[in-house]
């Protein structure tokens, strides 16, 4: 069989069995690959079995293969799937894998707009909206897995910087950090999901959460406004001290809260390293 040959064939049985119908309709729209091979029936393509036709044995195909993708998105959007249902979540995932058809073998990173997508469907319906920001939360724990390793910031490392560099003290961050912020408390949701624990879907509340990995587990953290507001200045690359700088009278943060923060911080690994560009420059 000649190379070109073999990439028809190949291209025709992905336009049957990833048609988001079913297998018949997916056999129409490949009619022009079917002739370009020459043939003008399905079961001139794939052999009938004895008891099962060529069509059937390509529905078989067409439906592994569709549930098989809503079975990896159901294991990356467990907590998402239990809140909606598994019917209303079965719906919704065929929808997206008709809008976002898989193109790698490696299904990894396959849910990675399902959460934008949920958003995008919402519709004013509330429980819609609090699954979408759910399911954010459920990929940065999918991405905190897959992330690369990196090496924790020391307290050492930190104590070592000269007075003279500190004003333009960067902290950088870990590869395995994400700060996240909700309309609605969706991490104390799914910490009493993951407790097996019953909860109904709450009403809208703000919320924030550091999701991370450490010694291989991943971790989310609870962050309050004030921890929310500093470490999101951090994030974007702000200095420690304009960072601290966001905190005014208004959040009545006791300086030992935030010690403490940066404690915690450190010991969860939460930067990997740090960027003096002053004393870079005076180098």
């Amino acid at each position: 069989m000649s190379t070109n040959r073999l990439r028809s064939l190949e291209a025709w049985f992905q336009t049957v069995i990833t048609h988001p119908i079913d297998a018949r309709h997916g056999a129409e729209e490949a009619e022009d690959i079917a002739r370009q091979l020459g043939h003008g029936r399905v079961d001139e393509i794939v052999t009938s079995g004895p008891a099962i036709s060529a069509e059937a044995r390509l529905e078989l195909y067409h439906y592994a293969y569709h549930a098989r993708l809503v079975e990896c998105l159901a294991d990356d959007f467990a907590a998402v799937q239990d809140a909606i249902g598994e019917r209303a979540f079965e719906e919704i995932a065929r929808q997206y894998i008709a809008a976002h058809p898989s193109t790698h073998p490696n299904l990894n990173a396959f849910g990675a707009q399902f959460p934008e997508f949920l958003r995008t469907r919402a519709n004013g319906r509330s429980d819609v909206r609090f699954a979408a920001e759910l399911a954010r939360l459920e990929w940065a724990v999918v991405e905190a897995i897959h992330a690369p390793e990196s090496a924790a910031l020391s307290a050492e490392a930190l104590a070592s910087v000269s007075a003279e560099a500190w004003p333009t003290l960067r902290l950088l961050p870990s590869s395995t950090l994400q700060r996240l912020m909700f309309d609605y408390p969706v991490n104390r949701y799914f910490q009493a999901y993951m407790n097996d624990d019953p909860i109904e879907i709450p009403a809208p509340e703000w919320s924030a959460v550091a999701v991370y990995r450490q010694d291989w587990r991943v971790y989310r953290m609870p962050l309050t406004r004030s921890m929310d507001n500093v470490l999101g200045a951090i994030l974007r690359g702000q200095p420690l001290i304009e960072a601290l700088s966001v905190l005014d009278a208004e959040d009545e943060v006791d300086p030992e809260d935030v010690t403490t923060w940066f404690k915690e911080w450190m010991a969860s690994g939460f930067f990997s390293g740090l960027s003096t560009p002053s004393e870079t420059a005076a180098r």
